[in-house]
């Protein structure tokens, strides 16, 4: 436990079959286009405001490709892991979902168009809330809970698709929010950042060893303590 909180640079060991797996769930790492605080509104102006609820995922990515959007090159990564765990069950005919962060998916479905169009029904992005509130590794994880059980059932088998050193943190919350037995842990990739990421944080090793600590001793805080300490950085 101590080597959790304050060695973050110590990554997850891999537990549980891949195969076993009911969802694929990506967690995204920054972004190239738009601050956090920008998000809500600019994709909100992109697909037309409550109008655009109505767009389907393909719809919304193509709008973003029009815009110019760039996920960045690490949620590039991990979309191209997506595509490999995917590609794995659908060769030996398993089912599978994809569920997760919106930039992960619109990276998916740049680098495989036309394997997204056909697995577009299995491929279903988390997108941020509508009052413009950012959606953190918890909310991601319990949005996308919601949405499995609309696919496979109340108690989905989940596996975690993250930057490595993210992978520890997105794992133990997963564990909370899904049931330990039900999360599925691959091998850590590659220790990648993003140089041109949106995101201060994700940018290189030493800025996200500093956030990773502060988040995951965050993140074990009663949910009274989270809500205070986020009204006090609103500040």
């Amino acid at each position: 436990m101590f080597d959790y909180f304050l060695k973050p640079e110590i990554l997850a060991n891999p537990r549980g079959k891949v195969l076993d797996a009911d969802i694929i769930c990506p967690q995204a790492f920054g972004r190239n286009t738009w601050a956090d605080e920008e998000v809500a509104e600019q994709l909100s102006l992109l697909f037309g405001g409550r109008e655009g609820s109505d767009l389907t995922d393909l719809e919304r990515f193509y709008r973003l490709e029009n815009a110019g959007f760039r996920p960045g090159s690490v949620n590039e990564h991990l979309a191209r892991q997506c595509h490999k765990f995917a590609a794995l069950r659908n060769k030996l005919d398993r089912p599978f979902f994809i569920i997760g962060q919106w930039e992960v998916l619109y990276a998916l479905f740049k680098a495989e168009p036309k394997w997204y169009e056909t697995h577009q029904g299995s491929v279903i992005a988390i997108w941020p809330p509508e009052d413009g509130s950012y959606l953190a590794t918890r909310g991601m994880l319990q949005e996308a809970k919601k949405v499995a059980s609309d696919f496979v059932g109340p108690e989905p088998k989940i596996l975690i698709v993250s930057q490595a050193m993210h992978l520890a943190r997105c794992a133990r919350l997963a564990e909370k929010i899904f049931g330990k037995r039900n999360v599925i842990v691959p091998c850590p990739g590659a220790d990648l950042y993003d140089p041109e990421s949106v995101q201060p944080w994700t940018r290189d090793r030493r800025g996200f060893l500093g956030w990773e600590i502060k988040a995951r001793i965050f993140e074990e805080l009663p949910g009274w303590a989270r809500a205070i300490v986020r009204k006090l950085i609103q500040k």
